[in-house]
């Protein structure tokens, strides 16, 4: 039944999604750090359309309500001492630009987190998850009030401190799989198992699968299908030397607790970003796929996931070179679609004309009879009754158009497409 899960979709839509992907931030490697934000469409455009405030990589955000919003991130590539950013920038869409602008404090400093929008008390919060904290991992749920405010609530500490793990929320749990543990070069801690954090009841657990078993990988990207989690690449290896990227994909059946391998990337790659689209398929943009992360290069290529294959999609993607970063930010926005216009129509009342019944008169008549006497019969008059039409005004519903968006409900990606309880 997984199985037809995962590959349901490949009998409705086999076409690239309509709507466009957006990516911010992110590092370069020797050619640094980057602001940059960019979006690539289906047929291959990949256009520049503006920059952060800061240039930051490992930060995290999500599209919500026709606003791309980024948190967080450090400003250059040591994770020991790069710290990390209490900023929040937010963009509309726009179809020519997008202008960033502080959306306000998050009151907390985080780089190489999460950051999901899930329901506690009825409205949606700002839930920042575990992550770097100055120079250390913590194991910290922060949340924060939803529009931004200055002001948090640490909601609760998981088992391990974490960084670089992948995120993702599922029926508004919130779940943190992989990532490291330390920060120091030569013992960075992989983790391999998967933490699932209920905001409703401040409460977390550690996972275990009832068959399956996770790969520790960090820096995977992670997409949500349904009830489906997409684990996607990511980093093997303990220190900062044997950064290994890995190809391997797995999918936890979130309904079943199971572990699934999937069919893995073309291209080994960590720090990649993932977005799902509306139909079911997944994108994979970016990355490094090189073994150590003191020589590695940001990939150009994407690679979309249809019908259980992994395709490298057209060069064209690649066209504005060097647009492609490690540890992004990245957003799936869908195509806006025009909504049925009403026409008003007017339905005009008949009048009923009422019609007058006239009495007829029955006259007796006298029968003679030789021993019988005839009997007069005298006949009565029926009074018409007039019945006045009345006339039905008909009214006038006016004509609308709309222009509809389906709206990002959660995190990480374009988060979870197809959310049940965190549908917003």
């Amino acid at each position: 039944c997984v199985w037809v899960r995962l590959y349901a979709c490949g009998a409705l839509v086999s076409a690239l999604p309509t709507g466009r992907i957006y990516f911010a931030g992110g590092t370069r490697f020797a050619l640094g750090v980057t602001g940059n934000t960019y979006y690539a469409d289906a047929s291959g455009n990949v256009v520049q359309l503006g920059s952060l405030g800061t240039a930051m990589r490992g930060s995290s955000g999500f599209y919500y309500d026709n606003t791309l919003h980024v948190f967080g991130g450090p400003v250059s590539l040591n994770v020991a001492s790069a710290g990390s950013q209490s900023v929040h920038y937010k963009a509309l869409i726009n179809t020519t630009s997008v202008s960033w602008t502080n959306g306000g404090t998050i009151t907390t400093t985080r780089a190489d987190h999460g950051s999901v929008l899930a329901r506690r008390l009825g409205t949606p919060s700002l839930y920042l998850v575990h992550g770097i904290q100055t120079s250390a991992p913590v194991a910290r749920v922060t949340e924060v009030p939803w529009p931004v405010q200055p002001t948090r609530t640490e909601l609760m500490s998981t088992a391990t401190p974490r960084y670089g793990s992948a995120i993702a929320v599922v029926d508004n749990m919130i779940y943190s799989c992989g990532g490291y543990s330390s920060t120091t070069a030569t013992a960075l801690g992989l983790v391999n198992n998967c933490e699932k954090i209920d905001v409703y009841a401040s409460t977390y657990s550690t996972l275990g699968f009832a068959s399956g078993s996770l790969t520790a990988r960090a820096y995977a990207a992670s997409a949500v299908v349904g009830s489906l989690i997409y684990i996607i690449g990511g980093a093997t290896g303990s220190t900062t030397t044997t950064m290994t990227a890995t190809a391997s994909v797995q999918v936890i059946d979130t309904e079943g607790n199971t572990v699934i391998d999937v069919p893995s990337l073309n291209t080994a790659r960590w720090g990649a970003s993932a977005v799902a689209a509306e139909n079911g398929g997944i994108i994979v943009i970016g990355g490094t796929s090189n073994s150590s992360s003191s020589n590695s290069v940001s990939l150009q290529t994407v690679e979309w996931l249809w019908n259980g294959v992994w395709t490298v999609l057209p060069t064209a993607f690649g066209a504005n070179t060097g647009s492609f970063s490690t540890s992004m930010t990245a957003f799936y926005v869908p195509a806006a679609a025009v909504c049925t216009t009403s026409t008003g129509t007017t339905s005009t009342g008949k009048t009923s004309t009422g019609t007058t019944s006239t009495g007829t008169t029955s006259t007796g008549t006298t029968s003679t009879g030789t021993t019988s006497t005839g009997t007069t019969s005298t006949g009565t008059t029926s009074t018409g009754t007039t019945s006045t039409g009345t006339t039905s005004t008909g009214t006038t519903s006016p004509a609308t158009t709309s222009i509809c968006h389906d709206r990002n409900r959660t995190a990480s990606d374009w988060s979870n497409l197809l959310c049940r309880r965190n549908d917003f």
